[in-house]
């Protein structure tokens, strides 16, 4: 399988001020299927332009039917299907898989371009997986969870979300998979949790993850901080949680073990949160931590 983040190519004048980060879902997808023995390409499209030649080049050492994983943001849609259109004509055979928000959210518009297979919804670790193993064995996927396609006879068939899957059931963040680019990536990022149980109108992360709220024990996410920071020599690591502080004495407990450490001599951090997810125990707790 080869796993593709597009090009978003309309950041003007503020490219400058885009840090470019390693493609976080992609990458989860990619170490949740090699460790479940599959065997995965990516490319990203921010470091690496897709040409014919690539995917050749990529490709080669893959047994047909090739499958193709597309994963974007709505900034990123329109390279997505102009992606999907060339590999279709250029593998007839193959299999286009989209996923992230703005398929989740939009799986028709996708199905209807006639050149995207299916579309998995919300996240995909388990669904990628499973469609995987049944493509290529070129057996029946459509009762899988989690996923929307074209049944052959013009009907989009939608079905049921799959569930999601428990944090500390995921490998951890295949970093060693981006090191050749490390010069152009930034790689201080961390993801310790998934969803958050509120309901803003403005955010779609409710898309993906409904009102769940799932995080790694604390242990594991000091194994991978230590990772980034004495092997990967990054400074400034922000948590790219949705809300970082939701569980009160998932942070604390996690502050403390960051102070034990002493990470705080080497890195600073930074989080997302809302304002009525902290209080002064927890501001306390977060400047002790860095």
């Amino acid at each position: 399988m080869i796993l593709i983040n597009p090009q978003v190519q309309k950041l003007g004048k503020f490219a400058r001020y885009v840090p470019m980060y390693v493609p976080i879902g992609l990458g989860s997808l990619a170490g949740y299927l090699i460790s479940q023995n599959r065997k995965v390409g990516i490319i990203d499209e921010n470091i690496t332009p897709i040409n014919s030649g690539l995917i050749d080049e990529y490709s080669r050492d893959t047994v047909a039917p090739y499958i193709f994983g597309v994963s974007c943001l709505t900034a990123g849609i329109s390279r997505a299907y102009e992606l999907a259109k060339m590999l279709k004509e250029k593998y007839p055979d193959s299999k286009i898989i989209l996923g992230g928000i703005h398929p989740t959210v939009l799986s028709e518009e996708a199905l209807k371009t006639g050149h995207v297979d299916i579309v998995v919804r919300r996240e995909g670790e388990e669904t990628l997986n499973l469609l995987y193993e049944s493509i290529k064995r070129k057996e029946d996927y459509s009762k899988i969870q989690g996923i929307s396609f074209n049944d052959g006879h013009g009907n989009l068939i939608h079905n049921p979300d799959a569930r999601l899957p428990a944090m500390d059931s995921l490998p951890p963040f295949p970093y060693h998979l981006f090191e050749k680019h490390l010069g152009k990536y930034n790689f201080g990022f961390i993801a310790t949790s998934r969803g958050c149980p509120y309901n803003c109108i403005f955010c779609s992360q409710r898309c993906i993850s409904g009102r769940t709220y799932r995080y790694i024990n604390p242990e594991k996410v000091i194994e991978l901080l230590d990772l980034l920071i004495n092997k990967y020599k990054q400074k400034y690591i922000l948590f790219v949680d949705d809300d970082f502080t939701v569980n009160k004495n998932r942070t604390k407990k996690l502050c403390t073990l960051m102070h034990k450490n002493k990470f705080y001599l080497k890195a600073k951090f930074d989080c997302q949160t809302r304002g009525d997810s902290i209080n002064p125990e927890i501001l306390e707790y977060l400047k002790m931590a860095g």
